[in-house]
């Protein structure tokens, strides 16, 4: 009896496996009739499982799970020999008059690194733009699409119960690039795109050096965003229950924020969130703020909206903030934050240690809550009576970048604390 193209190509990178229950479901699902080999799964099979606006943004994902596969830490596109698009690629796969399909075992494989191990940014980007030989125009301006595309698809796909407004389809808006220079924000979708997809060309290197910008700072500012896609794919494929995330009542967040959010950590993707301090319906409270944040446990993320024209979203996100009245709190996790206009994420540099600082009663030290530099001058300082943030652009413990774009202090208009805990254990898919 001839071997199954399960038990021979399902694995991914890592040396998982679907269950044969798993495989049976996909076959199903996919119109697959014999597991073998010589087995295909045609396009129209796959995108019918997911609803209209998503089919344009999953179809080059199609192609990109069906080629061979090359491991998670394995070469990225610019890296690759070869001046024209891969096998299995859309462009070679779509010339053909027959039906458009793919080899069922290298799809199979695919799925499973997607579903198991997750997606990441250097995936994503390779199936809108493959490995061709790009000039540095070229480069910019397909780039900043595929950027858009990636973030659309890993929105609706974290959002699973959401669908885009008429006229939308695939949730790419049309006013999507004209927002990254001016215009009010009001569509979640449109929220991540122009907070996450910089246009500003500032660079004069070249094509293959400007490529690794744009991923490095994908990676850098949102890297669990693309976990949103294997939930998705095995809820359409596999029949899993959807994960919809609750939209927090939050007067800081809405949707597009909190996916945003929630993508620059994998402890905030996964974790449970609670709202442990507002500064409604009551103003601000250092000593209440400390009060609640003696009742939790957890990946504190501190955020405030800024009072001004651009209603700038700030903070920082502490693993274990607590009151140590005049300590220093947090560890190497923590990392600052600027939300909106522009995501900025702003890591431990491993050269200083004044994570967090938070007093609300000792009169010997500042009373206050900061973060970075130290006790004469805090990278993000909170005023006693939280009202006030003052910023700046550099110090030892956090990478060098600014929180606010064109001032160094802002009036708190809106102030929300949220403690993450960890998940619960899920049982195997």
């Amino acid at each position: 009896m001839g071997q199954s193209a399960a038990s021979g190509n399902s694995r991914g990178s890592g040396g998982l496996i679907f269950s044969n229950e798993e495989v049976k479901v996909l076959r199903d699902t996919l119109d697959v009739g014999e597991d073998v080999p010589e087995a295909t799964v045609s396009l129209s099979a796959f995108l019918a499982r997911f609803p209209l606006h998503l089919r344009p943004l999953v179809q080059p994902l199609f192609f990109r799970l069906a080629r061979e596969p090359t491991g998670r830490d394995g070469a990225r596109w610019w890296q690759r020999s070869g001046g024209g698009p891969p096998a299995g690629s859309p462009t070679s796969m779509m010339k053909s008059e027959e039906e458009v399909s793919a080899p069922w075992p290298l799809l199979l494989a695919g799925l499973s690194e997607c579903m198991r191990e997750g997606l990441n940014w250097n995936i994503l980007l390779e199936a809108w733009v493959g490995n061709e030989d790009l000039s540095r125009c070229e480069v910019d301006k397909k780039f900043l699409a595929a950027t858009h595309l990636a973030a659309s698809l890993c929105f609706w796909c974290g959002n699973p119960n959401q669908s885009p407004g008429p006229g939308l389809p695939g949730g790419v808006t049309a006013s999507a690039v004209s927002l990254l220079l001016a215009g009010p924000v009001i569509d979640p979708l449109e929220t991540v795109i122009s907070a996450l997809c910089r246009d500003d060309v500032r660079s004069h290197a070249g094509a293959k050096q400007r490529a690794i910008e744009v991923l490095n700072r994908l990676e850098s500012a949102a890297p669990c965003l693309p976990m949103a896609v294997g939930p998705r794919l095995a809820q359409a494929l596999l029949k899993q229950p959807s994960i919809e995330p609750p939209l927090a009542a939050s007067r800081i967040l809405d949707r597009g924020l909190a996916f945003l959010l929630r993508g620059t950590s994998r402890a905030l993707y996964e974790g449970s969130w609670e709202l442990a301090y507002t500064d409604w319906p009551d103003g601000g409270s250092l000593s209440r703020l400390s009060k609640n944040l003696a009742n939790h446990r957890g990946v504190a993320v501190v955020l405030v909206r800024a009072c001004s024209a651009e209603s700038e979203v700030l903070g920082a996100v502490i693993d274990g903030l607590q009151d140590t009245a005049g300590g220093v709190t947090g560890n190497t996790g923590s990392y600052l934050i600027a939300l909106w206009p522009t995501l900025e994420t702003f890591r431990c540099t491993g050269k200083g240690k004044q994570f967090a600082y938070l007093n609300s009663t000792n009169k010997k030290q500042p009373r206050g809550m900061g973060f970075g530099g130290d006790h004469t001058g805090f990278r993000m300082w909170f005023s006693p009576e939280l009202t006030q943030v003052q910023v700046s652009q550099t110090d030892l413990t956090y990478v060098t970048g600014p929180l606010l774009p064109h001032t160094s202090s802002c009036t708190i208009s809106r102030m929300e604390v949220w403690v993450v805990s960890p998940p619960s254990p899920q049982p195997r898919m």
